[in-house]
Protein backbone atom coordinates (compact mmCIF):
# COMPACT_ATOMS: atom_id res chain seq x y z
CA UNK A 1 0.00 0.00 0.00
CA UNK A 2 1.26 3.46 -0.90
CA UNK A 3 2.28 5.64 2.05
CA UNK A 4 1.71 9.26 0.98
CA UNK A 5 4.56 10.59 3.15
CA UNK A 6 6.99 8.47 1.11
CA UNK A 7 6.06 10.52 -1.95
CA UNK A 8 6.60 14.02 -0.55
CA UNK A 9 9.50 16.13 -1.76
CA UNK A 10 12.33 15.33 0.63
CA UNK A 11 13.54 18.93 0.56
CA UNK A 12 10.45 21.17 0.79
CA UNK A 13 7.74 18.66 1.78
CA UNK A 14 5.16 19.35 -0.93
CA UNK A 15 2.91 16.65 -2.39
CA UNK A 16 2.89 15.31 -5.93
CA UNK A 17 1.40 17.74 -8.44
CA UNK A 18 2.28 20.83 -6.38
CA UNK A 19 4.95 23.38 -7.19
CA UNK A 20 8.06 23.22 -5.06
CA UNK A 21 8.53 26.01 -2.55
CA UNK A 22 10.66 28.66 -4.23
CA UNK A 23 14.29 27.87 -3.44
CA UNK A 24 13.78 24.10 -3.03
CA UNK A 25 16.95 22.24 -4.01
CA UNK A 26 14.93 19.51 -5.77
CA UNK A 27 12.94 21.72 -8.17
CA UNK A 28 13.74 21.09 -11.83
CA UNK A 29 14.49 23.96 -14.19
CA UNK A 30 11.92 24.37 -16.98
CA UNK A 31 14.67 25.68 -19.28
CA UNK A 32 17.45 23.09 -18.99
CA UNK A 33 15.97 20.23 -16.93
CA UNK A 34 18.68 20.44 -14.28
CA UNK A 35 18.15 21.34 -10.64
CA UNK A 36 16.90 24.92 -10.53
CA UNK A 37 18.99 25.84 -7.48
CA UNK A 38 22.28 25.11 -9.23
CA UNK A 39 21.73 25.12 -13.00
CA UNK A 40 22.65 28.77 -13.59
CA UNK A 41 19.73 29.54 -15.91
CA UNK A 42 18.66 32.39 -13.62
CA UNK A 43 21.87 34.27 -14.42
CA UNK A 44 21.43 33.63 -18.15
CA UNK A 45 17.74 34.52 -18.32
CA UNK A 46 18.26 37.70 -16.26
CA UNK A 47 21.10 38.69 -18.61
CA UNK A 48 23.99 38.55 -16.14
CA UNK A 49 25.99 35.64 -17.55
CA UNK A 50 28.31 37.07 -20.21
CA UNK A 51 31.56 35.44 -21.30
CA UNK A 52 32.56 38.48 -23.35
CA UNK A 53 32.31 41.01 -20.48
CA UNK A 54 33.25 38.98 -17.40
CA UNK A 55 35.94 36.43 -16.55
CA UNK A 56 36.01 32.88 -15.24
CA UNK A 57 37.12 34.31 -11.88
CA UNK A 58 33.54 35.46 -11.31
CA UNK A 59 31.94 32.65 -13.35
CA UNK A 60 31.29 35.21 -16.10
CA UNK A 61 29.03 37.25 -13.82
CA UNK A 62 29.24 40.85 -12.59
CA UNK A 63 31.30 40.97 -9.39
CA UNK A 64 28.39 42.16 -7.20
CA UNK A 65 26.12 39.32 -8.42
CA UNK A 66 28.93 36.78 -8.02
CA UNK A 67 29.68 37.91 -4.46
CA UNK A 68 26.16 38.69 -3.20
CA UNK A 69 23.78 36.66 -5.37
CA UNK A 70 20.43 38.00 -6.52
CA UNK A 71 18.63 40.77 -4.66
CA UNK A 72 15.00 40.30 -3.57
CA UNK A 73 13.90 42.32 -6.61
CA UNK A 74 15.92 40.11 -8.98
CA UNK A 75 14.61 36.95 -7.30
CA UNK A 76 11.07 38.23 -7.91
CA UNK A 77 11.94 38.85 -11.57
CA UNK A 78 13.34 35.32 -11.82
CA UNK A 79 10.19 33.87 -10.25
CA UNK A 80 8.09 35.79 -12.79
CA UNK A 81 10.21 34.37 -15.64
CA UNK A 82 9.77 30.86 -14.22
CA UNK A 83 6.01 31.27 -13.84
CA UNK A 84 5.71 32.57 -17.40
CA UNK A 85 7.64 29.56 -18.70
CA UNK A 86 5.67 27.19 -16.40
CA UNK A 87 7.43 25.82 -13.35
CA UNK A 88 7.77 22.05 -13.13
CA UNK A 89 5.35 20.46 -10.62
CA UNK A 90 6.75 17.79 -8.31
CA UNK A 91 6.13 14.19 -9.29
CA UNK A 92 7.74 11.29 -7.47
CA UNK A 93 9.56 8.91 -9.80
CA UNK A 94 10.82 5.72 -8.13
CA UNK A 95 14.27 4.35 -8.74
CA UNK A 96 14.06 1.00 -10.51
CA UNK A 97 16.91 -1.48 -10.90
CA UNK A 98 17.53 -1.75 -14.64
CA UNK A 99 18.48 -5.43 -14.33
CA UNK A 100 15.80 -7.00 -12.11
CA UNK A 101 13.16 -4.27 -11.84
CA UNK A 102 13.33 -3.89 -8.05
CA UNK A 103 11.58 -0.68 -7.01
CA UNK A 104 13.55 1.77 -4.84
CA UNK A 105 16.41 -0.57 -3.97
CA UNK A 106 18.59 0.50 -1.08
CA UNK A 107 21.37 2.80 -2.21
CA UNK A 108 24.65 0.99 -1.84
CA UNK A 109 28.10 2.52 -1.97
CA UNK A 110 30.75 0.10 -3.13
CA UNK A 111 34.01 0.84 -1.37
CA UNK A 112 37.23 -0.34 -2.96
CA UNK A 113 35.62 -1.48 -6.19
CA UNK A 114 35.55 0.11 -9.64
CA UNK A 115 32.04 0.70 -11.01
CA UNK A 116 33.58 1.29 -14.44
CA UNK A 117 35.22 -2.15 -14.43
CA UNK A 118 32.03 -4.08 -13.71
CA UNK A 119 29.26 -1.99 -15.28
CA UNK A 120 29.35 -1.36 -19.02
CA UNK A 121 29.54 2.26 -20.12
CA UNK A 122 25.96 2.49 -21.43
CA UNK A 123 24.59 1.35 -18.05
CA UNK A 124 26.72 3.45 -15.71
CA UNK A 125 24.05 6.14 -15.34
CA UNK A 126 21.36 3.58 -14.43
CA UNK A 127 20.21 2.21 -11.06
CA UNK A 128 21.51 -1.26 -10.24
CA UNK A 129 20.50 -2.86 -6.95
CA UNK A 130 22.94 -4.49 -4.56
CA UNK A 131 21.88 -8.02 -5.48
CA UNK A 132 22.29 -7.42 -9.21
CA UNK A 133 25.63 -5.68 -8.73
CA UNK A 134 26.80 -8.68 -6.70
CA UNK A 135 25.70 -11.02 -9.49
CA UNK A 136 27.45 -8.93 -12.16
CA UNK A 137 30.56 -8.71 -10.00
CA UNK A 138 30.72 -12.47 -9.46
CA UNK A 139 30.07 -13.34 -13.12
CA UNK A 140 32.75 -10.94 -14.35
CA UNK A 141 35.31 -12.00 -11.74
CA UNK A 142 34.79 -15.71 -12.48
CA UNK A 143 34.92 -15.19 -16.25
CA UNK A 144 37.77 -12.66 -16.43
CA UNK A 145 39.96 -13.21 -13.35
CA UNK A 146 42.54 -15.02 -15.47
CA UNK A 147 42.82 -11.91 -17.69
CA UNK A 148 43.64 -9.49 -14.85
CA UNK A 149 47.12 -8.31 -13.99
CA UNK A 150 48.49 -9.53 -10.62
CA UNK A 151 47.84 -6.08 -9.09
CA UNK A 152 44.24 -6.04 -10.39
CA UNK A 153 43.71 -9.53 -8.91
CA UNK A 154 44.84 -8.28 -5.49
CA UNK A 155 42.62 -5.22 -5.81
CA UNK A 156 39.59 -7.29 -6.83
CA UNK A 157 40.11 -9.78 -3.99
CA UNK A 158 40.17 -6.86 -1.54
CA UNK A 159 37.05 -5.41 -3.16
CA UNK A 160 35.32 -8.80 -2.91
CA UNK A 161 36.13 -9.01 0.80
CA UNK A 162 34.72 -5.51 1.36
CA UNK A 163 31.56 -6.26 -0.63
CA UNK A 164 30.64 -9.72 0.57
CA UNK A 165 32.18 -10.13 4.01
CA UNK A 166 30.55 -7.09 5.62
CA UNK A 167 29.31 -7.69 9.13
Amino acid sequence: MRNETDYLCHDCGISEGELHRFGCKKEKCPFCGGYLAVCGCHYKKLGFYDRSRFTATTNYLPVDIYENGLSKKLKKQWLDILNNKRRVPYIYYPKICCKCGAVNPKKVIYFGCRWEFFIELSMQDKVICDECFGFIYEVIIHKTLHELTPMEKIYEHLAHDLLFNQK
